[in-house]
């Protein structure tokens, strides 16, 4: 049996084929939300909600419709939901004033935090600082909408709502 060994042709072709899948596997990992380890961190603020139903990490941030951002983590406290977002570059850094609220932006429940911005004069929220509680908008439900009508404005509403479906 005859052996040698690989040409430098073969073993180049090799090496350049390795680093291009290595490079597309961390391309697709990172578009999916994966972390990349020894990645530097963002910037990023915890928010403290009272109520935070459906919200999950990488989650979108938005501001005025535009992402800006996204949760890195939500993990229960006592009483309150800690979620931490991540903000883009771009964007930061937050001010104090800055409100925040959950929505919903899907007929699944799918949760995002949108943010309106503080005024510029204030003073910047430091890295890993908290929005203040007074600045966290609670979360509207739709029940607690239609709850606010009276019995009759509900009855003319479920009629309404039998006639169309």
């Amino acid at each position: 049996m005859l052996t040698r060994s690989p040409s430098m042709r073969a073993i180049v072709f090799t090496v350049v084929f390795l680093l291009a899948a290595f490079a597309l596997l961390l391309f697709v990992w990172q578009r999916f939300g994966g972390i990349t380890p020894l990645s530097p961190k963002g910037y990023r603020v915890h928010v403290h909600f009272a109520q935070a139903q459906n919200l999950q990490p990488n989650a979108d941030v938005r501001m005025a419709g535009v992402k800006i951002g996204s949760v890195v983590s939500v993990s229960p406290t006592t009483g309150r939901t800690d979620a931490v977002l991540q903000i883009d570059r771009p964007y930061v850094p937050l001010r104090q004033g800055t409100r925040v609220i959950t929505r919903v932006k899907t007929l699944l429940g799918e949760t995002f935090v949108a943010l309106a911005p503080g005024s510029r004069d204030a003073p910047a929220i430091p890295e890993g600082g908290a929005i203040a509680n007074a600045d966290i908008a609670q979360t509207q439900q739709l029940d607690e909408v239609l709850g606010a009508f009276d019995a009759k404005t509900r009855t003319t509403l479920r009629r309404y709502l039998e006639m169309t479906a």
